[in-house]
């Protein structure tokens, strides 16, 4: 699964080195004088954020981030600078890449994406949240437990922090004869969702599942650092961040329907398939699925 997100980043981002893992002789020519010299002018300019949860009062906790972080030297607190380097110029799909690995075991990794809304679109963003846990079941039932296609499969949406490169995504491994087979019956099972879109039940269950989730969740610091540490750094307010967390307790059909149907284009897919170098080329699927690959943007390596 970990080299199949490297690969699916390295794609979707057009080989942006900050999606690519580097090479043996990168590292042998880091030199550590200047790798120092990096790290001590972040260190000593970079902006600071700091999110302090707990059972304080807050001048107590002010007063404990002056002690601790007031003798650092004074930094510009403008995030700008590390927004502008957040932006990626993503690849056009579709994308269809192979990756041969070196293993005796007999099994192929499957991942599938699809390019997710801009991070300033928080309605879409959630509407995906929700639609890649209806998807969990529906993706099981048609691919697992009704055709047997595959070991395990699931759906998420990934949130990277980086623009263009949030995405929505299935993952599932198989034999390698049946991946396209699977791969096929999947993205039939992701269409039929985009076309007719969640049922009354399927928002029911996840409006509890995630009610349940969150009445935990909420009871831990830990989960408001996360919700606050980058508050500034994402140019969020205290009340967006309201404003998401309700959002979440409450799926709305019509808008996971219109997020699903803003993402549901080839322009955004991408095909990984990870498997030992003895299985490709991979089988095609017996009958017509989903919609044929385009072999102009195929690539092996």
């Amino acid at each position: 699964p970990m080299r199949g997100m490297i690969a699916l980043q390295e794609v979707a981002s057009g080989k942006d080195v900050r999606f690519t893992v580097p090479s043996a002789e990168h590292y042998a020519g880091i030199q550590l004088e200047k790798a120092q010299a990096w790290l001590d002018a972040i260190v000593s300019k970079a902006p600071m954020e700091v999110a302090i949860v707990g059972n304080i009062e807050p001048d107590a906790a002010i007063a404990l981030a002056n002690k601790w972080f007031g003798a650092l030297p004074n930094r510009n607190a403008d995030f700008q600078g590390e927004r502008a380097r957040r932006k990626v110029v993503p690849r056009t799909g579709p994308v269809i890449e192979d990756v041969q690995v070196d293993t005796i075991t007999p099994m192929a990794f499957v991942l599938l994406g699809w390019r997710g809304a801009d991070r300033s679109d928080t309605k879409s963003q959630i509407g995906l949240v929700h639609a890649s846990t209806m998807l969990n079941t529906r993706l099981m039932e048609a691919v697992r437990e009704d055709k047997g296609l595959t070991y395990q499969i699931g759906s998420g949406y990934q949130f990277t922090g980086y623009d263009h490169m949030d995405g929505l995504l299935v993952q599932f491994v198989a034999d390698p004869a049946k991946a396209l087979e699977a791969t096929a019956v999947a993205r039939e099972t992701v269409a039929s969702f985009v076309k007719d879109g969640p049922t009354d039940d399927e928002v029911e269950a996840t409006a509890k599942q995630f009610a349940n989730i969150f009445d935990e969740q909420e009871q831990q610091p830990a989960f408001w650092v996360q919700m606050l540490q980058r508050l500034h750094a994402n140019g969020r307010t205290l009340a967006e961040v309201k404003n998401r967390l309700a959002m979440l307790r409450v799926p709305d059909a019509e808008a996971i329907q219109a997020a699903m149907t803003l993402v549901h284009q080839d322009a955004r897919f991408a095909r990984i398939v990870i498997a030992p170098e003895s299985a490709f080329p991979l089988p095609e699927p017996a009958a017509a699925g989903a919609p044929a690959e385009e072999p102009a943007e195929a690539g092996t390596r």
